[in-house]
């Protein structure tokens, strides 16, 4: 379902509803169909921001019809550490550090969450300053977009994620 072709609005952060609720967070979601008009599929984008811990993530969850919604794959950065179960790699990364979480079955048979497992994303990144959750969602908003086959209708329009 990942690598399904999908798209967005351009317009549709203007049509955004809420996310679900956390502390100190703000959520929004949006909608992303399919780019064939005859798949059924259904879509929606999660985007997080927490500016009092300088973390943002963007989550992608699918449903086919008749079905519940399911969390496909999460892109974030987050002020803690983050540990991976034994049998994958790396088995630890620091905060900060920008990474990705896509649904590892493996993981969902030895009783882990979806998305315990995460690799960090190859981006480079600048060695002494700490940046905003805006500037991290302008860095990991592109790959996310890019590595889950989400296009941008009309992008010249205006940014997608309300910035």
């Amino acid at each position: 379902m990942i690598a399904l072709p999908k798209y967005v609005e351009h317009d549709e952060w203007e049509k955004r509803f809420a996310g679900r609720v956390g502390n100190d967070e703000d959520r929004n979601r949006i909608r992303a169909r399919p780019t064939n008009e005859k798949d059924l599929t259904e879509f929606i984008i999660e985007v997080c921001r927490c500016v009092a811990r300088c973390e943002a993530s963007f989550t992608l969850t699918g449903k086919l019809l008749g079905y519940t919604e399911h969390p496909l794959c999460r892109y974030d950065i987050q002020c803690s550490r983050h540990k991976n179960p034994k049998w994958f790699s790396p088995s630890m990364f620091g905060p900060f550090v920008p990474h990705k979480h896509v649904y590892n079955e493996r993981g969902v048979r030895d009783d882990y969450a979806w998305d315990k497992c995460a690799e960090p994303l190859q981006m480079s990144l600048p060695k002494r300053r700490r940046l905003t959750v805006t500037q991290w969602v302008d860095r990991i908003g592109p790959i996310f977009l890019k590595e889950a086959n989400i296009e941008i209708r009309d992008p010249g329009a205006m940014p997608l994620f309300g910035h």
